[in-house]
């Protein structure tokens, strides 16, 4: 692996196994993979797929900076969050890949557009504070200042990003020329822009407007039809088809990242009650406590229809689009039972949220706790940048319906009106 050859660290069969599934199925699970990489799914996964689609080659890519560059990205990521961490990070970067190459959109993209889509992918989310945008404004923090509270957090992880990129020791695109340069940077903008789901109603209807197969059995699907003529479109859909991608995993996995992100919201929550302010929608651990009631809103709002549009431009058996009906029943089930450990009301639910999200942000970050040795000596981090030192560990956490009895209901007939019934 490039990463490991790199720090001088040489990856264990077990880890290049561990990689190497990821890689190719849909249902193997990020956060397992992070414990696998002992804490660094990031940067190995990051370096192993620029490696493996031959772009490190082909532009001439400095294997040591590449590896410096990962390391300070993945130390640098936001790890003292319990979502937006260096873990969701990876799992952004293989959904990413997935999504590419299952739905044949890899064949044609230009070298450089799927250098950019990989990195785009990787710092998408970099330097999180743990907030949101509209908790920035609301306190009108140097952040939305600074971006004129304008996609604030979408600004800062690309001017992060930029700003350790354009270091000479981390320069990893010292190679390419001005052209190219120009184009993956402005590649990278436009897609991590885009992940702002102030913008997804905006986004959908751009992609309703595609043009759709035509009727005869061979005729190409539209996204790879016109990936080569509108990469940044089909980058864009890849990085947001996995940015908000749990919702289309197994529901044991899904539930885990659903566990984290209310954790993370209750923390923006604790923050407004600390500074007097308001406390956002979802954001009180001791009001908002039916995770299944929020997360049916979720897939209401933002991921039915964004998938329900992608499904249209793509070969949808080849994706996992099944297990969105499926996650979105299971909670909807529980949501009408009232069974899901999260749901009993006030600060009883709220020990539970807190007691099952550390359980599964167990920290580390290598086998010794340590960070990586590239980040451990960054040569001094820029004043926008915060390093920390964690990462997610997953711990199993049983959902209350199994699969079984989900895939039962669901061929039993029954329809989801979920809108109706909340």
């Amino acid at each position: 692996m490039l990463y490991g050859r790199a720090l001088g660290v040489q990856p264990s069969d077990h880890q290049r196994k561990a990689c190497a599934e990821v890689y190719g199925d849909w249902g193997r699970c990020v956060l397992d993979l992070q414990r696998a990489c002992d804490g660094h799914a990031l940067a190995m996964v990051g370096a192993d797929l620029i490696e493996a689609h031959g772009l490190r080659t082909t532009f001439g890519l400095d294997a040591a900076k590449m590896g410096r560059f990962l390391a300070r990205v993945e130390g640098d990521y936001g790890n003292d969050n319990p979502y937006h961490n260096s873990v969701h990070g990876a799992d952004v970067l293989v959904a990413t890949h997935l999504f590419l190459a299952k739905f044949d959109v890899l064949p044609h993209l230009a070298p450089i557009m799927l250098l950019a889509g990989f990195l785009a992918a990787i710092v998408h989310d970099f330097n999180h504070p743990g907030t949101n945008n509209a908790f920035e404004v609301k306190v009108a923090s140097p952040l939305a200042v600074r971006h004129s509270d304008d996609s604030v957090l979408e600004r800062h992880h690309l001017a992060a990003a930029f700003e350790i990129l354009y270091r000479k020791e981390y320069d990893v695109l010292e190679a390419l020329d001005g052209d190219e340069r120009k184009q993956l940077r402005g590649a990278m903008i436009d897609v991590v822009l885009a992940t702002d789901l102030r913008g997804n109603f905006d986004f959908i209807k751009k992609l309703e407007k595609i043009p759709r197969k035509g009727p005869e059995p061979d005729a190409p699907w539209p996204l790879p039809r016109d990936a080569k003529d509108d990469p940044k479109l089909a980058l864009t859909v890849a990085v947001k088809f996995a940015d908000i991608g749990h919702a289309l995993k197994p529901f044991d996995q899904h539930e885990k990242w659903s566990m984290l992100v209310t954790e993370e919201f209750y923390k923006i929550g604790d923050r407004e009650k600390a500074l007097g302010v308001p406390v956002s929608f979802l954001c009180d651990r001791d009001k908002d406590t039916n995770m299944a009631k929020s997360q049916i809103g979720y897939f209401k709002f933002v991921c039915n229809p964004f998938y329900k549009a992608v499904a249209e431009l793509v070969d949808a058996k080849l994706g996992p689009f099944d297990n969105l009906e499926s996650n979105l029943w299971q909670w909807f089930l529980l949501y009408k039972g009232e069974a899901l450990p999260t749901a009993a009301p006030g600060k009883k639910s709220a020990k539970r949220t807190r007691r099952a999200s550390a359980a599964i942000l167990r920290p580390h970050i290598a086998a010794n706790g340590a960070a990586a040795p590239a980040v451990a000596a960054n040569g001094g981090a820029p004043d926008l940048l915060a390093a920390s030192g964690r990462a997610p560990t997953p711990r199993r956490h049983s959902s209350v319906l199994s699969k079984k009895e989900v895939d039962s209901s669901l061929a039993g007939g029954k329809k989801l009106r979920v809108a109706n019934e909340i």
